[in-house]
């Protein structure tokens, strides 16, 4: 993925008397898997593939004391080289504790970044994720975890993971043809969207700007700077997205588990903020709440 075959063959070491191994032509061919979804494409780079048909994905987790250093105020410390101090000081030597252990890793895992990898892997049709932990000069192990165990641990089981996958695909196709369909019916020209959740009240804020002029300036040659892109808007429009659950016929708030023997639903309504907040739009005639 980063380097010519002929050169990484010269990195690679191997064992007395072996060869390297050579990639199967049709995995050459391309480096994503593509998913479809209703009206939409979603694509997944794939990295590694084991057996010939057993593809998984490669992920570096630095230990969350480097992790965190971005967030904290360090004076007279550049915000880039905050997690400098921490490269000796923290080091991963025990299986669990609160601190310093691979547990530990796994735990941040669960709260951020599994959800990432679940859909990530599910796009790519992926068996699961080989993770190693390091501190930027030094690597402490690694690990093979399955996509059936990232769904057991975040979601409770595989049929919840995949209810969620596909509810939040249906969601999101539905969020982009309003958007596009207000702006023009997909001209082609390009769209700035934000979503913001609203967590109290189980609704998204949803925002769409087009973009009318961009300019790019590149930085220097040789500087490791990225480019900075100057975007002109026009004028914004704004929606409400409400959503609410209901599991086995009845409507709930409560976090819930289910299996394949329940049956869940999911009911959202979307409308323009100016039509909800002058009241030309009765939101009780397709959700019986909010009602305020």
């Amino acid at each position: 993925l980063t380097m010519p075959p002929d050169e990484f063959k010269e990195l690679v070491v191997l064992p007395e008397g072996g060869e390297c191994f050579e990639v199967p032509p049709h995995l050459l061919a391309s480096t994503y898997n593509f998913s479809q979804f209703g009206e939409f494409c979603m694509r997944s780079q794939l990295d590694c593939v084991h057996g010939g048909d057993k593809i998984f994905d490669l992920k570096t987790r630095a230990t969350h004391a480097i992790r965190n250093s971005f967030s904290r105020e360090d004076p007279g410390v550049d915000p880039k080289d905050r997690y400098k101090r921490h490269v000796e000081t923290y080091k991963i030597d025990k299986q669990r504790g609160q601190y310093n252990s691979f547990e530990r890793e796994v735990y941040d895992m669960m709260r951020s970044a599994f959800l990432k990898y679940s859909v990530q892997l599910r796009i790519g049709r992926m068996h699961g994720a080989f993770v190693t932990y390091h501190n930027t000069a030094e690597i402490f192990g690694f690990q093979y975890i399955p996509l059936s165990t990232i769904d057991r641990l975040i979601f409770g089981n595989t049929h919840m993971a995949l209810t969620h996958f596909d509810t939040a695909a249906k969601l999101i196709s539905h969020i982009l043809n309003t958007v596009i369909k207000s702006s023009g019916g997909g001209d082609g020209k390009p769209i700035r969207m934000s979503i913001a959740p609203f967590k109290e009240s189980r609704m998204l804020i949803i925002e769409s700007r087009p973009v009318l002029s961009e300019e790019v300036e590149m930085p220097e040659e040789g500087s490791k700077d990225d480019p900075k892109y100057s975007l002109t808007y026009g004028e914004p429009k704004s929606w409400y997205l409400w959503v609410r659950t209901k599991l086995n016929g009845e409507y709930t708030e409560e976090p819930w588990m289910f299996t394949e023997k329940d049956k869940f639903e999911t009911e959202f309504c979307m409308i323009p903020t100016e039509d909800y907040q002058g009241q030309n739009f009765d939101i009780s005639k397709f959700m019986t709440w909010p009602r305020d």
